[in-house]
């Protein structure tokens, strides 16, 4: 072998060696990371935060992780005959709606410090002159909400013959330590002018002191101190939101309109140099941050404070696309909390997609 060819020989085994021994890149690291050891029996359908706990509800089970992700507390519900929507959390209760074992509508309250007590009430027993009957509203992205203190809960639910949403106002006591109930009253019945089939009210909110209800024939906005309503909207509306000090309303075909004067009046936003981007439809607000989802389930999208762009959250390479898995987000103790099914993730910031 001549001189030159025994140096070009070197050379390609020196370079061969040297390619072999270049570690490659680590992989990027996934943005979310799963809370081992936890799993729910059944999809996780709801998360609430409050300065020392998160709460996770399922239709059969709660919990309360510590600022840790330690769990303080599991329990397992008596299944129902069937449940009956999204239900709602506040610092200390929260709600079910169901169908008892004599298929009767009723609503369920539990004490989120005290497994024990459970305070009943039969949506019958307010039926008045003209009611046959009540039935629930299904697909409402929240059937019934309280208020920031969480001595006022609201539902509605649907007239029959008459085909109206009927708004119950209940007002809930508990004792000083808030490990008992003391009462839960009816406070009012709101009639409202809406037609009421399941599937026409998209959700129920409430914000700085009023009760909002969208639906895909306007929305309205309830007085809980006068027990009165207006019709705000005539169109179809998706969502009602607070952001930045001013309350927003999201409309069907990315329409967004903006109040000053705490929802009495709305104007329209104009996100004509937007296009059709993003959508801006169900509304989330965690940390400041603004999230868009399509609906229950649905992957999140994360929305510049001046509406001006959006995108998708990265998720995991191994996450399902199944559009039912996304039940709910919140921020808690510095991260955020991604329901996935019935597993729980984390992430210390919110990475939108490219």
């Amino acid at each position: 072998m001549s001189r030159i060819s025994i140096r070009v020989f070197l050379f390609f085994m020196i370079a061969t060696l040297a390619a072999c021994l270049i570690k490659p890149p680590d992989p990027a690291p996934e943005p979310w990371t799963k809370l081992e050891d936890y799993q729910n029996n059944t999809n996780i359908r709801v998360l609430y935060a409050t300065p020392n706990e998160l709460y996770i509800l399922s239709d059969d089970e709660f919990a309360r992780l510590n600022l840790d992700n330690e769990l303080v507390e599991k329990r397992r519900f008596e299944l129902p005959f069937a449940f009956s929507g999204r239900s709602a959390v506040s610092d200390h209760t929260f709600y079910q709606l169901i169908r008892n074992d004599s298929l009767r509508l009723e609503v369920n309250f539990h004490l989120t410090k005290n497994p024990d007590p459970i305070y009943r009430i039969k949506i019958e027993d307010f039926l008045q002159a003209g009611d046959a009957g009540f039935l629930e509203e299904r697909e409402a992205r929240n059937t019934g909400a309280y208020n920031d203190s969480g001595t006022q809960f609201i539902i509605p639910v649907i007239q029959v013959p008459d085909s109206y949403y009927a708004f119950f106002l209940f007002d809930i006591k508990l004792n000083l330590t808030n490990t008992a109930f003391e009462s839960v009253e009816l406070a009012t019945r709101i009639n409202v002018d809406l037609p009421a089939f399941s599937g026409n009210l998209n959700n129920v909110r409430y914000v700085d002191g009023f009760f909002y209800a969208t639906s895909l024939d306007g929305a309205v906005r309830i007085n809980p101190n006068t027990g009165t309503y207006q019709k705000i909207f005539e169109g179809w509306m998706l969502d009602v939101f607070k952001f930045d000090g001013k309350i927003y309303a999201t409309g069907f075909g990315n329409i967004l309109y903006v109040s000053e004067n705490n929802g009495q009046s709305f104007d329209l936003v104009d996100l004509s140099d937007v296009g059709q981007a993003f959508q801006l439809e169900m509304v989330e607000i965690e940390n400041e941050q603004i999230l868009s989802q399509q609906a229950i389930g649905f992957p999140f999208s994360l929305i510049e404070s001046d509406f001006s762009k959006g995108s998708e959250l990265q998720l995991n390479e191994d996450f399902t696309s199944d559009f039912s898995a996304y039940q709910d987000i919140e921020y808690f103790n510095g991260k955020y909390y991604l329901t996935v099914f019935k597993e729980l993730y984390h992430a210390e910031a919110l990475i939108p997609q490219d």
